[in-house]
């Protein structure tokens, strides 16, 4: 809370570990852009520390042992990245605080096949057991609604908690398997029971906001240059074509076709193609 009473926008950190770099750019993006649709949430996206021992973990072609030493360098990562921002806003000479909430997205496994842990003010998301069948939609989408579903657990109090075993294909569905998630994702749903789960704590707003960014209507069309799937796309991330962490050969040949200026011309050429078409069918009768 602030000194007025209001509730304060909470800050979330987000860091990308070995993503290919059209899909983390793509969600680079959407992360930042969803600061313009909402309130509730201020998202950062911070440089990934190489030499960080989570990161390290994070880059084994194993599956990671859920051990206790794993658990216990997840919930110092925190404090950590306080001591390494800290360091550089002194060396820089600028203002500011660390966050003090980070979410971890990153294609590592676990033992366990858990795609989500974590404590002390970060939560990290192990997304290698995603499957290109799993998609629509897309794994960067997966991951953009992940981090918001991370962002709303971060912004209740320590004493509340919102899940439900039943899967509605409400943002705070309980799901245990990754495939499972692709129903929140598709919808924009907060249930009637977690909705009222958070007007009962005074979070109608965060609810709102929650729901705006859920909706997907703002990604607008792919071939507007100007809208956030147009941008993805320049990017090198067709959020409507893409499936996996890395396009296909075919993917990012019809991405990148379709953000050129080839692409603009091939539509020109096909509407120039019909109207031939159509013309010729007149004459014929």
């Amino acid at each position: 809370m602030t000194a007025t009473g209001e509730k304060s926008v909470l800050r979330v950190g987000v860091l990308i570990v070995d993503l290919p770099k059209p899909a983390a750019d793509s969600l680079r993006f959407l992360v930042t852009h969803t600061n313009q649709l909402q309130r509730s949430f201020e998202f950062e996206v911070w440089e990934t520390p190489k030499t960080d021992p989570l990161v390290y973990a994070l880059r084994q072609t194993q599956p990671i042992a859920y051990c206790e030493e794993f658990i216990e360098t997840i919930r110092g990562f925190a404090s950590r990245q306080r001591v390494r921002i800290e360091d550089r806003q002194a060396r820089f000479k600028l203002a500011g605080a660390a966050p003090e909430h980070y979410v971890i997205v990153s294609l590592a496994s676990l033992s366990n096949h858990f795609y989500s842990s974590g404590g002390r003010g970060t939560t990290l998301l192990t997304l290698g057991s995603w499957e290109r069948w799993m998609a629509p939609p897309s794994l960067v989408e997966f991951a953009h609604t992940l981090i918001l579903r991370m962002a709303a657990g971060m912004a209740l109090p320590a004493n509340v908690r919102i899940r439900h075993l039943a899967t509605r294909g409400c943002l705070f569905d309980f799901n245990e398997y990754l495939d499972t998630l692709r129903l929140k994702v598709l919808n924009s749903l907060i249930c009637s029971e977690c909705d009222g789960a958070l007007h009962a704590i005074g979070r109608d707003a965060m609810a709102d906001d929650l729901r705006l960014v859920m909706d997907k209507k703002w990604l607008g069309k792919a071939d507007d240059p100007l809208s956030p799937a147009g941008i993805s796309r320049k990017l090198g991330y067709d959020l409507y074509l893409s499936k996996g962490a890395s396009p296909t050969f075919l993917e990012g040949a019809v991405t990148q076709l379709r953000a050129s200026w080839l692409g603009e011309l091939l539509k020109v050429a096909g509407v120039v193609l019909a109207a031939a078409f159509v013309l010729i069918l007149g004459l014929k009768d």
